[in-house]
């Protein structure tokens, strides 16, 4: 289980998704009271995870392995043990999946 903070606010789960109608994880909104819009946030995820699909995030960064990363900008983290997609830029460890990225990748 890993965590993940936006906007100062940290949440824990394995499948983490950020939307324009909150934060998901694990499948569940994790912000029902809040239904403020997330848009162009910088993520930050402190250890391993299972997936993080957040399409209108600037940066997501990750210190541990993931099995599927999707950010609209760029994404920086650990091994990936699936796919990794981003906006703009790629910075990861090994990749045993595809790499998806606008402009250019790059290797830890």
């Amino acid at each position: 289980m890993g965590s993940i903070t936006i906007d100062g606010k940290t949440y824990h789960g394995n499948n983490i998704s950020v939307t324009a109608r909150g934060v998901y994880i694990d499948g569940v909104n994790a912000d029902d009271k809040d239904k403020r819009e997330i848009r162009s946030v910088n993520i930050t995820v402190e250890g391993n995870v299972e997936s993080i699909d957040c399409a209108s995030a600037l940066e997501l960064s990750c210190s541990g392995s993931i099995n599927f990363a999707r950010a609209g900008n760029s994404v920086r983290c650990g091994n990936v043990r699936g796919n990794v997609e981003a906006g703009n830029s790629v910075n990861c460890g090994d990749v045993i999946g595809n790499v998806k990225a606008g402009n250019c990748v790059t290797r830890r």
